[in-house]
């Protein structure tokens, strides 16, 4: 089903689809070639997940749809918890959205989790690009609408008496 959805473009129902790991938990002894099939298929699999979560973020972004954007950001970071690229949009659009409490905590954890799982810091440039994105000031420009709400009065209102 997940090769089908997205095959057919169908990206977030193939989300839906992945529900978690292919063969998750499974393991046959003595079946080095098979379960090295497996582990491929998973990675894979979770690649192509990834992906298609972050179309679906991208999508989201162009149509300004920051909450969902970091909802997808969100999916391809925990199908690839390690990637520096996506930890990097999944802050830049929290802040963009007001939220640099929750991008420092998205932080936070990564960092952790590489510290426990793999003993390595995140990349310098990494630090830094988090760094710039919670302390950067958002300037974020009036809205003006194309045409006011209400049209003018046509005569001024009379003074107060």
């Amino acid at each position: 089903e997940f090769s089908r959805a997205r095959r057919e473009g169908r990206l977030q129902d193939a989300l839906e689809a992945q529900s978690g790991d292919f063969l998750s938990d499974f393991y046959v002894p003595k079946s080095g070639p098979f379960m090295a099939w497996v582990d491929r298929s998973r990675r894979t699999l979770r690649e192509r997940g990834k992906d298609c979560a972050q179309r679906l973020a991208q999508s989201a972004e162009a149509d300004k749809d920051l909450y969902q954007a970091a909802a997808w950001w969100s999916r391809a970071l925990e199908l690839s918890p390690y990637d520096d690229d996506v930890l990097g949009s999944l802050v830049w659009v929290l802040v963009l959205s007001g939220n640099r409490g929750s991008a420092s905590q998205v932080y936070r954890r990564f960092r952790d989790r590489m510290l426990e799982d793999l003993e390595l810091e995140p990349s310098t440039a990494t630090q830094a690009a988090v760094d710039r994105a919670l302390v950067t000031p958002l300037v974020i420009p009036p809205a003006y609408p194309d045409q006011p709400s209400s049209p003018p009065p046509a005569h001024p209102p009379p003074p107060n008496p």
